[in-house]
């Protein structure tokens, strides 16, 4: 289907296609989602939440991770935009360092009350890394 898209993108030639969020077709293609598509997948675009899963009496062992996994929160544009240059060739952890030295500022809430192994702050100890 983006192949299709891509011809059609190059040859200046309008076309509609389905597109989903988020997806690395978000930021090569200059898109508009078209409203009204609800009753066939669901409300907001048919958005969808993702859950962390843990074994059974994981939260009550390791009460710091699951704290951590609790503050984590990605955006669409976080992860299209992530997907976009691994899938160009870029190391994962260096997408992701990259994205926290440009956006130090969600380190705040990801990593409020998490304590590194030796019970110290994490944010700190996680900017320190970062420089």
């Amino acid at each position: 289907m983006l192949s299709a898209v891509d011809k059609a993108v190059k040859a200046k030639r309008p076309i509609v296609f389905i597109g989903w969020a988020p997806h690395p077709m978000n930021t090569k293609f200059n898109m508009k989602y078209l409203s009204g598509g609800d009753q066939w997948f669901g409300p907001n675009y048919g958005s969808a939440t993702v859950w962390t899963g843990m074994r059974p009496a994981y939260a009550d062992k390791c009460p710091n991770v699951t704290n951590f996994f609790q503050n984590l929160v990605f955006t669409t544009d976080l992860l299209g935009g992530a997907m976009t240059k691994i899938a160009e060739g870029t190391p994962a952890d260096q997408v992701a360092e990259a994205y926290l030295k440009a956006n130090p500022a969600v380190l705040d809430n990801w990593l409020e009350g998490v304590k590194t192994a030796s019970g110290g702050d994490g944010l700190p100890t996680v900017q320190a890394a970062l420089k």
